[in-house]
């Protein structure tokens, strides 16, 4: 019964995940390349990210995209796209101004899909 319950907070932490992917390019205005969250995604995985760090992986897929907007990517983009999810799959630390994956749910919905290479 347990892991049942956890496949079921899996499936909504990586809802949650998609949704701040979404989230964040209705919010930038643009139609980034699954990569680039794949990218963040990965570096995330791996540790805590400081938020300028997440900020520039971000923008470069902006760049990436063409954009013809001037948007650059702050921590407040980042904290109101993961604000609007459904499951909210990112901890912001005000303080000490680092970005990590929220819980073990998220996390290993994500190393899933990164081991499968569809995240």
């Amino acid at each position: 019964m347990i892991n049942n319950e956890f496949e079921i907070e899996k499936k909504s932490a990586l809802d949650g995940w998609n949704s701040f992917c979404q989230n964040f390019e209705k919010r930038m205005v643009v139609s980034l390349r699954p990569e680039i969250f794949a990218k963040v995604a990965t570096m995330l995985l791996a540790d805590e990210q400081e938020s300028v760090t997440t900020c520039e992986k971000l923008q470069e897929g902006i760049v990436e995209a063409g954009s013809s907007k001037s948007n650059f990517v702050t921590r407040k983009d980042i904290g109101l796209a993961n604000a609007d999810a459904e499951y909210h799959p990112l901890s912001i630390d005000p303080f000490k101004t680092t970005v990590r994956l929220f819980g073990k749910a998220v996390v290993a919905a994500l190393s899933e899909k990164h081991n499968e290479g569809t995240v």
